[in-house]
């Protein structure tokens, strides 16, 4: 079964970021999946999402994070990387509502998501080989 990284960002320019190339370096460009809208973003999440290893959410502010908030149940059993716009407390408190695996905020060092994310990717991987009956030493 392919599993898919999911990421969702307002920002347009997304393709040429800096989250995205981080991405592209840990797994094939046909493996993400990229969401400018919630709408577009709902859309996916409405579908069985069993194929789905990690949403990445790159927030940019508070009234889109209320928006996530507002569709946390479609959320639920989803491993959540939360990149929010500031360290404001009430911020940090709304995101954690989330249950994100990770929270970090856009001016922090991106290497921490990557290691997060490469922990999450393998295993996710792992539990894919068990699933499937492979074994490996």
């Amino acid at each position: 079964m392919r599993r898919f990284l999911l990421l969702y960002s307002r920002d347009p320019d997304i393709t040429g970021s800096e989250i995205l190339s981080l991405l592209e370096r840990l797994v094939p460009r046909e493996k993400i999946e990229i969401y400018c809208s919630i709408e577009e973003l709902l859309v996916r999440l409405r579908k069985p999402h069993h194929d789905i290893l990690v949403l990445i959410l790159q927030i940019s502010d508070s009234k889109e994070l209320e928006d996530f908030a507002s569709i946390k149940p479609l959320l639920n059993d989803i491993k959540i990387i939360l990149i929010l716009t500031d360290r404001k407390a009430d911020t940090v408190a709304a995101g954690h509502n989330l249950r994100p695996r990770f929270l970090t905020h856009k001016n922090n060092d991106l290497n921490e998501v990557k290691d997060v994310l490469t922990k999450m990717i393998k295993v996710g991987n792992m539990l894919q080989d068990l699933n499937n009956g492979i074994h490996r030493n």
